[in-house]
């Protein structure tokens, strides 16, 4: 079965970041802070555990606010694993791991953005 980890994870986090939208897309109007679950590179499949790599682009209008938003994405992205939140009908996410920590890339003048890259492990249950 073909596991769509995007969708669960930005479902999964949602709730830990409060007010801040969590989506799979960037926002038309990035005055105010967002985050965005993307896909990050190809995964792979092995027979069992399906592999995704995402990448979670907090956006803030200050860069100290992306640094905050950026850990407090990081801490619900490593709480998904192996906990009641990681459960979506019969699939079940083994594994949460940073690939890349959160660094700032250059977005606009007036955003911030801290990109990082996780390594999801799924599989059926």
């Amino acid at each position: 079965m073909i596991i769509d980890a995007q969708a669960r994870l930005i479902q999964g986090i949602a709730p830990a970041l409060g007010s801040v939208p969590v989506t799979g897309r960037v926002p038309d109007d990035l005055t105010s802070p967002a985050v965005v679950v993307a896909q990050g590179r190809a995964g792979k499949f092995d027979g069992v555990t399906s592999i995704a790599y995402l990448d979670v682009k907090c956006y803030h209008p200050d860069r100290d606010g992306a640094v905050a938003l950026s850990r407090q994405a990081r801490s619900a992205m490593l709480d998904q694993a192996h906990t009641a939140a990681s459960e979506a009908g019969d699939q079940l996410v083994d594994v949460v791991a940073v690939e890349s920590e959160p660094v700032e890339m250059f977005y606009s003048p007036d955003v911030t953005l801290y990109v990082a890259t996780y390594r999801i492990a799924s599989r059926d249950q």
